[in-house]
């Protein structure tokens, strides 16, 4: 188990591709997540909700329809500033929802609050890139209900050079 003695707080500005961190000094050490085997999809109890899908390299890529493996995804949950307009997504590695992409890219978000939330990706060393709607580009915003599971399906992402695709 990896053990990280520094905490990243991400902001994530929707309505655009930028992305501020903000590194905090807690007063002790974090412990990542190792990645888990495949989990298989349990019913969602009807206070909470599930979210799945898969993550797969674009067709145009060298490697077009490769599953993405073993890349750490976390959850932003939006805020909605003073104004009511600015959205603005917030990402703790320590308390927001995380796991990881199996072998063929699916991955499962279990126990998860009723909410609003965004996908964000882990990019070495300490920060995060927000998956966009595929086709369109805009945010994609998605809305995980209590009782449901919420399947975004298989989407095609250029992810970062350093995501290699499993051939």
């Amino acid at each position: 188990m990896k053990t990280f003695s520094k905490t990243t707080l991400i902001f994530v500005l929707l309505f655009g591709q930028s992305a501020c961190s903000i590194s905090l000094s807690p007063s002790g050490d974090a412990t990542a997540i190792e990645t888990a085997e495949a989990t298989e999809i349990p019913s969602p109890k009807s206070n909470e909700g599930i979210l799945i899908g898969t993550l797969i390299a674009p067709s145009d890529s060298p490697n077009p329809g490769q599953p993405y493996a073993d890349i750490r995804i976390y959850l932003g949950t939006l805020l909605i500033a003073d104004d009511g307009k600015t959205t603005l997504a917030r990402v703790n590695d320590l308390t927001s929802p995380q796991t990881f992409t199996d072998a063929t890219g699916h991955f499962v978000f279990t126990g998860l609050e009723p909410a609003e939330y965004i996908i964000t990706v882990q990019v070495p060393p300490n920060g995060l890139v927000k998956l966009n709607e595929p086709g369109t580009g805009r945010d994609q915003v998605i809305k995980v209900e209590g009782g449901k599971i919420t399947d975004i399906g298989t989407q095609e992402h250029d992810l970062p050079w350093f995501f290699t695709p499993v051939p």
